[in-house]
């Protein structure tokens, strides 16, 4: 049917009047129902911008200008049965209607025009929607819009509103929904200054299935705060516990067990002081035993660095780093610091000399599994043993058995801007799989503890290091090629997938944009090859939350001002038939 853009006076506004009195003249053609108000709020269209209003406290955009902008529809209207239909279709270029929206100079809430009645109703491919008569023009609710076409998101920083085409599950693209919070959080979007930390620091939120098939976000603001929520996302409970020391280090969902790590202090040098205590919960959040660990010559525990945590059936083990008790120079040099326990009664078997066995300086970032029976790290370090990523087994008892270089960073030793970081780190069957950004280090000219010489701004791309456990050799596999882009990552996640392959997700960053809402992912076979090619979606990875595979899913929540939100996205990369 040939498009025709029809203006008219009156559309559809489909009311229900309950009214308790008689003799009530019922709403006519062309009656004032309601006000249009000024609105702060920008609408996108599959990225275009169109206007958008205030009706009934709720978004609203022009029906007319979902063919007049190049959008991916046709609009016709049908005088001979008063109907207004839209459908997907090719679209066009033509004028479209400007006027009294969101880039009014009126106040926010002023009203701008009338609502009116009509008898004129609007479909969506043949599905009834809730319309609006403004100036002669027909207005939907942008929610109401995209349950039908598509995906929905508001994002409160920007105060916009994105409508994208909705995507089939199978192929994968992210879904997110948006609920409320209870307790306080911190807001936890990565912003591009993220993405150039020069060393790490504990992680305080975290996602996490119940047997009951709900889910909880476990964040550290204050307390440990516990949140949850139903298979949809919707907020059931809250509970608030308190930690035992004032630092708070990490949370870790073990087999059996949940282990809360917190610490203190220790300017004083006491070796009988705990300064770290690894809380022992049953899985209901009854505690069942206190891990103190003192006498580590620290004299502040997680000092620049973050917190990794693994277990096997008969061990547990911390992999951080501790400020030193103070030298002769004064100086109280950084270290790793590694602690394993036995979980049979619940004692610390290895020793806390100065150097311990896997001893790194500085430790700016480390990652912890086990391989079989042996403790395998990840880590980065600006000086010693490697200034850059490298990898250590050791033995149960904390014996060091090899060292194995990853990325091999320029510069002078404990020059803390090294243009790296490792993000992840895992264990396949055949290697050990390491996730980074990295500048390319072949434009530097020095490197110095807050900037890097021979670099304008630090673009960095995301690189995946596969170690062979046998040779010990390590290929890299470039995810992405930003530096001559105008374009920059954040750090990357790694995932393991229950089906032996990885994702690692990413946020991308163009030009010198502070905020993106646009986050990267690719999959990794078991060998740490790529499959396929990188992909993209709208929405935002967490600077806090690292994200974990349930039920088939990839997911992980941010927080805003307004909210908090979670993500989802397909596991299989065989479901994934787009890429970008």
């Amino acid at each position: 049917m040939k498009n025709i853009l029809k203006k008219f006076v009156s559309v559809s506004l489909a009311l229900t009047v309950m009214c308790p009195f008689l003799n009530v003249r019922a709403a006519k053609v062309g009656d004032k129902i309601e006000k249009v108000l000024s609105t702060d709020i920008v609408t996108y269209i599959e990225g275009v911008q169109v206007p958008s209003f205030n009706i009934n406290g709720r978004t609203a955009v022009i029906v007319e200008n979902l063919n007049a902008m190049g959008l991916p529809f046709d609009v016709w209207y049908d005088d001979a049965t008063r109907t207004l239909s839209i459908s997907e279709g090719s679209g066009g270029m033509r004028d479209y209607f400007h006027f009294a929206d969101n880039e009014s100079s009126a106040p926010i809430g002023t009203p701008i025009m009338d609502v009116l009645y009509t008898d004129i109703e609007t479909f969506y491919q043949g599905k009834k929607l809730e319309s609006f008569n403004i100036g002669g023009f027909t207005c939907v609710y942008a929610t109401d819009l995209a349950n039908m076409y598509g995906r929905y998101t508001f994002n409160e920083l920007t105060r916009s509103v994105d409508i994208f085409r909705k995507k089939d599950e199978a192929e994968g693209i992210s879904y997110s929904k948006e609920t409320d919070r209870k307790l306080p959080a911190d807001e936890s979007i990565i912003e591009r200054g993220d993405t150039t930390v020069r060393w790490g620091s504990p992680q305080k939120s975290y996602l996490i299935k119940n047997d009951d098939g709900t889910f909880s976000t476990i964040e550290f603001s204050g307390g440990l705060n516990i949140e949850t929520y139903n298979s949809d996302f919707e907020y059931v409970s809250s509970k608030k516990i308190r930690i035992d020391y004032p630092l708070f280090g990490g949370f870790y969902e073990g087999e059996d067990y949940f282990y809360v790590v917190s610490g203190q202090e220790n300017q004083k040098e006491n070796d009988s002081l705990t300064v770290i205590n690894i809380s022992v919960y049953d899985k209901k959040f009854k505690k069942i035993k206190d891990v103190p660990v003192k006498g580590c010559r620290t004299t502040v525990p997680f000092d620049a660095c973050n917190v990794s945590m693994t277990e096997s059936d008969d061990l547990f083990v911390l992999h951080t780093s501790r400020s030193q008790y103070k030298g002769s120079n004064g100086i109280a040099p950084q270290t790793q610091l590694t602690v394993i326990v036995n979980k049979e009664n619940w004692s610390v078997v290895n020793t806390f000399d100065k150097f311990q066995p896997n001893h790194t300086s500085h430790a700016l970032k480390g990652y912890v599994k086990f391989d079989k029976d042996a403790i395998v790290t990840a880590n980065y370090s600006d000086a010693t043993p490697v200034r850059g990523a490298f990898i250590q087994e050791l033995k149960p008892s904390g014996e060091l058995v090899s060292t194995s270089t990853v990325l091999s960073i320029p510069g002078p030793a404990s020059a803390n801007c090294t243009g790296a970081m490792i993000g992840g780190f895992e264990v396949s069957s055949s290697s050990y799989i390491t996730a980074l950004s990295t500048i390319d280090h072949s434009l530097a000219t020095d490197y110095a503890d807050t900037y890097i010489e021979g670099v304008a701004k630090e673009e960095r791309d995301v690189v995946v290091a596969v170690t062979d456990k046998r040779k010990k050799a390590t290929k890299t596999v470039p995810l992405t090629f930003y530096s001559d882009a105008d374009r920059t990552a954040s750090v990357p996640y790694l995932v393991k997938l229950e089906s032996g392959n990885f994702m690692v997700l990413w946020q991308r960053f163009d030009g010198f944009s502070d905020n993106s809402n646009t986050f990267c992912y690719a999959f990794l076979d078991r060998n740490g090859n790529l499959s396929g090619e990188a992909m993209q979606c709208d929405g935002y990875l967490s600077v806090n939350c690292q994200p974990v595979e349930i039920d088939g899913k990839v997911m992980w929540y941010t927080n805003t001002t307004s909210g908090r939100v979670f993500y989802e996205i397909n596991s299989n990369p065989l479901a994934h038939n787009s890429s970008k």
